[in-house]
């Protein structure tokens, strides 16, 4: 009797440690379904107040207070479910995430970790740092889930020890739910080359061989175009990005989800992370209905004070 209890009671301690498992190799699963009903919620009071204005005049003020009703109703769910992702985002940051390098890549990876899960009432901003050896090549990330299937790609930028990239959870809309869903499939990323980044899959070759990369010298304002004068005179990796932005005489910014803001000046672009963002930075990106937006109304003070430039890009 007693072999049969500790059977059992092993049995029981295996069957848990394999849930447990289980539910650990999809760390964001729980944040993102989070997100996605709030954006659900959104979507449901977005869709109510469309009703409104597509109803009969003797219908409209029927159907308005229906819709002032369920705002407030879902408004104080959302507030509920922000709460439960701050929890959530709090337990994650720090966490592990199964990475590995590929071989064409070659790169020696010691961790990755969610080293900001920064979760607000409209959008949490997620980013990724992967501590290892400088790559001898620019260094691109696939992002897989547990069945070894692509869940999307992103160019990585290496400072300080580490490649990094970011991502966000939001709550505006249907899109935003099914974005969020994805994210929550993480399970694994792969760093890879620029040619398998282009084809999604480990093993890629580029027809032509790449390239060598050097690092990006400083811009000295000397060039011929006005756009690039700066009253610092000076754009380089490692300069403040803040002040960049603000002494240029004109500066034009676009945003990609893939990569995040670029700021382009005169033939020169800087590639700012949503890590480097204020509140009020992160808040105006997660306003973009749109995961990729030309001519943005971005504005330097949406840059942290002490922010540098990671990586600027010749065009």
């Amino acid at each position: 009797m007693k072999k049969i209890i500790s059977f059992v009671g092993v049995a029981v301690m295996l069957c848990t440690l394999f849930i447990g498992c289980s539910g650990s190799s999809e760390p964001l699963k729980e944040l993102a379904e989070v997100y996605s009903e709030m954006a659900v919620n959104n979507q449901e009071v977005a869709e109510a107040m469309q009703d409104v204005y597509k109803a009969g005049r003797d219908e409209q003020q029927s159907r308005h207070e229906k819709a002032i009703k369920l705002s407030e109703e879902k408004k104080s769910d959302n507030a509920t479910l922000a709460a439960k992702a701050e929890e959530i985002a709090a337990k994650l940051e720090g966490t592990e995430i199964e990475c590995s390098s590929s071989d064409a890549m070659a790169v020696e990876v010691k961790e990755a970790v969610f080293s900001m899960v920064d979760a607000q009432d409209k959008s949490c901003n997620i980013v990724v740092r992967i501590s290892c050896a400088e790559p001898s090549s620019c260094a691109y990330c696939l992002i897989m889930d547990r069945d070894g299937n692509l869940l999307w790609k992103t160019p990585a930028r290496y400072s300080d020890g580490a490649l990094s990239f970011n991502f966000r959870l939001t709550s505006q809309n249907s899109k935003s739910q099914e974005n969020n869903l994805i994210y929550g499939k993480l399970n694994r990323i792969i760093v890879v080359t620029q040619a398998e980044y282009i084809a999604g899959a480990v093993g890629a070759e580029s027809p032509i061989a790449e390239a060598e990369t050097e690092p990006e010298p400083a811009y000295q304002g000397n060039d011929e175009s006005e756009n690039i004068q700066t009253t610092d005179g000076e754009i380089k990796v490692g300069g403040n990005l803040r002040a960049a932005l603000q002494s240029a005489t004109k500066v034009t910014y676009e945003y990609n989800a893939d990569s995040g803001i670029w700021a382009t000046i005169g033939n020169v672009a800087i590639v700012i992370d949503e890590g480097q963002l204020t509140q009020q930075g992160i808040d105006f990106i997660a306003a973009i209905p749109s995961d990729i937006a030309p001519d943005i109304a971005f504005k330097p003070e949406y840059v942290k004070p002490d922010a540098k430039i990671l990586s600027i890009e010749k065009q």
